[in-house]
């Protein structure tokens, strides 16, 4: 209900000892027309370090005026034999502006504010340094601006969309110490993230769509670049198929 009623950011730890902060997940992209037109999807989501489920819901309450929100959990990722892991949720929500430019093609964009949560767990690095208690969770707060312009028809649907994000990250709890970083400071984790608290993340997608009038498939692929840390710990892309449900009135 993006990557709409519930959305989702995600995070994981894939390579041992070296956490990821950040992964992308779908954008929802509804290609409203009309007052009361309604897009549900629901997407498994692909990327670099991670596995998520992401819900997702737009409803247009007037003839350019829709609402839109949506959720997703990312699945906790393990690696062995060290068998560090990370996972995390987010929800969005947000309402923006719609209107068609011609008869097949339909312009929106749309302000979501979000919020979320992200842990990475490294029990492993305990042994080595034992003043710390290898995890490190975070909350975030997100604001970001959806525009998209799309083709849609009765059997085929294709967008192009641009998802701009202010990411924040707060309320930071734990003592991950991981390699490559000054062993002098057991918290240096932690640290580092709270001196890469805010993030402007330029996130750009292509949206597929095919099937029935009522119901098709999905499929998306997209970008994410973070324009205020270019080395920050994030997956820079996603891919995902699922499916959009939008009934006929």
């Amino acid at each position: 209900m993006q990557k709409s009623l519930l959305y989702l950011a995600a995070f994981s730890s894939i390579v041992a000892c070296s956490p990821v902060y950040y992964a992308p997940s779908s954008q929802h992209v509804p290609l409203l027309t009309e007052k009361d037109d309604v897009s549900v999807s629901a997407d498994y989501v692909l990327s670099e370090s991670t596995e998520s489920m992401a819900l997702k819901a737009a409803y247009a309450v007037s003839s350019h005026w829709g609402l839109m929100a949506g959720g997703s959990f990312h699945f906790r990722g393990e690696t062995q034999p060290e068998a560090s892991w990370g996972d995390g949720g987010y929800v969005e929500a947000g309402g923006g502006y719609f209107t068609k430019i011609s008869r097949k093609f339909v312009y929106e964009t749309y302000g979501l504010l979000g919020y979320g949560h992200m842990s990475n767990h490294f029990p492993q690095t305990v042994i080595s340094y034992p003043d710390t208690d290898g995890i490190l969770k975070a909350n975030l707060l997100t604001f970001a601006l959806q525009p998209s312009i799309g083709f849609k028809s009765k059997f085929f649907d294709a967008a192009l969309s641009m998802k701009a994000s202010m990411l924040h990250y707060n309320n930071l709890r734990g003592s991950l110490f991981a390699q490559n970083v000054d062993q002098k400071s057991p918290s240096s984790q932690q640290e580092y993230l709270l001196a890469h608290a805010n993030n402007l993340l330029l996130e750009p997608a292509i949206t597929l769509r095919g099937g029935m009038d009522f119901l098709k498939l999905q499929l998306q692929g997209g970008g994410s670049f973070n324009v205020s840390h270019r080395d920050f710990p994030q997956d820079g892309s996603w891919f995902s198929f699922g499916l959009v449900y939008s009934p006929k009135k």
